[in-house]
């Protein structure tokens, strides 16, 4: 039986590259959205080998990142 580590870190803070507001109106694969997002918000964003990346609309208008990320909880 393994134990968790005393040591973990706790939640992560997101550090945004940029805190200006973005606008992005765009029908593509989540894959490429996610890695865009998570390329402006500084976070390398990997996929499982079974994800299935779809295309969906993206609808984003004077929006930082932050308030993005908080809608998502």
């Amino acid at each position: 039986m393994t134990r968790p580590s005393s040591n973990s870190a706790g939640p992560i803070t997101l550090r945004p590259v940029s805190n200006d507001p973005i606008t992005l109106h765009t029908v593509a694969d989540t894959k490429e959205i996610y890695q865009a997002l998570g390329k402006l918000a500084g976070l390398n964003v990997i996929f499982d080998t079974d994800y299935t990346s779809k295309r969906i609309p993206m609808d984003l208008t004077n929006v930082t990142l932050m308030r993005r990320y908080a809608s998502w909880e």
